[in-house]
């Protein structure tokens, strides 16, 4: 994806560890982690004119989950 300075993005996506993990999970559960299914959250992104070594602020204006299932989240 490749945006302007400034441009608002929307990113949909599955939790991290692919609903490995639930409320009810315990930190053992971490040691019984799958990593074949755990993936970034999204991108890449470029932002035009953005240079190797320059320093981007980012600003998340919102984050939620999908109330229905809670496997969802939403980032904006």
């Amino acid at each position: 994806m490749i945006i302007d300075n400034g441009d608002k993005v929307v990113f949909e996506t599955r939790e991290v560890s692919d609903n490995q993990f639930n409320f009810h999970s315990t930190t053992e559960a971490i040691s019984e982690l799958n990593w074949d299914y755990v993936y970034p959250l999204s991108g890449p992104v470029y932002i035009n004119g953005a240079e190797p070594g320059d320093t981007l602020a980012v600003e998340i204006l919102d984050l939620k989950t999908n109330a229905g299932d809670g496997r969802r989240f939403y980032l904006i």
